[in-house]
């Protein structure tokens, strides 16, 4: 990556909008995935953690923008090795999905194996709804959203791992009952996974967006916030931005970041594309 001053020339680049850094959700940020680039990896806002693409899932345009459709009949999904530094509690974990079945499928997940790991998952047929699955050893444990999600839309869905005995499951921006039984942290877990619990299971079929992680518990008002301003986290609009995201939308928009100019953002400095015209 590499950094250009402003202003110096007012010529329009291919570059990412930055995140909100002075943002109140912007504390306690570990990744943010917003599913724009294109191509073989998703990036990570925060600069630390780009997603590596398994399987060929592909690019499409929705109503959030780009978005990653995932096919679970190839086993498409997106992980990395230490792409969460999440050792412990507290930690919130929020997504975008439009899914075209009701089945167990995981959207996020923190894993370590098989028998530990920490997921938010879309649950069966019988219930419709989105859960935090809990794997500790041999013990486990879910709780439940309030209300159902419904196929081929758009929903938010997010958990909230306050403490051992304070975990929330959200759809879209609405708390389901806390759970206060206790549970800890499952010990060694090193790895991301999207569209995949992590060991070859519950595939995820449809599509995500605007995924991310914290190292804190957000508030149900936060939690809210992410779900009625989905992009709030960017760096402001502009006219122009604002019709870039349109033209995702309707997928007339090139692969990659739209090109602004700095004003666009209202940005003093801004990260480009190496390479990028």
């Amino acid at each position: 990556m590499s950094k250009i001053l402003w202003p110096y020339k007012q010529k329009p680049i291919r570059h990412w909008p930055d995140l909100r850094r002075d943002h109140p959700l912007a504390r306690g940020l570990v990744v943010y995935w917003p599913f724009w680039a294109g191509g073989g990896i998703t990036s990570d806002l925060m600069g630390r953690h780009p997603l590596i693409h398994y399987n060929g899932p592909t690019w499409v345009a929705s109503q959030m923008g780009r978005a990653l459709l995932l096919d679970d009949a190839s086993n498409q999904y997106l992980s990395r090795a230490d792409a969460c530094t999440i050792t412990g509690l507290p930690v919130t974990i929020s997504a975008w999905v439009n899914t075209d079945q009701y089945a167990n499928q995981t959207v996020l997940s923190l894993y370590a194996s098989a028998n530990v790991y920490t997921e938010l998952r879309l649950r069966d047929p019988a219930d419709n709804d989105v859960i935090i699955f809990i794997q500790t050893g041999l013990a486990s444990f879910n709780f439940a959203s309030k209300g159902q999600y419904t196929t081929n839309e758009w929903f938010q869905c997010a958990g909230v791992c306050k403490s051992t005995t304070s975990r929330t499951a959200y759809l879209n921006g609405v708390p389901g009952t806390t759970n206060t039984a206790t549970r800890g942290w499952g010990a060694g877990i090193n790895q991301t996974f999207i569209g995949q619990k992590g060991d070859g299971t519950q595939d995820l079929s449809g599509a995500v967006a605007i995924a991310a992680i914290w190292n804190r518990a957000l508030s149900d008002e936060e939690v809210r916030e992410l779900y009625e301003d989905p992009w709030g986290l960017i760096a402001p609009r502009s006219t122009r931005m604002t019709m870039w995201m349109a033209a995702a939308s309707a997928g007339g928009a090139p692969a990659g970041p739209p090109k602004f100019l700095p004003e666009d953002l209202g940005l003093k400095s801004i990260n480009t594309l190496s390479g990028a015209a």
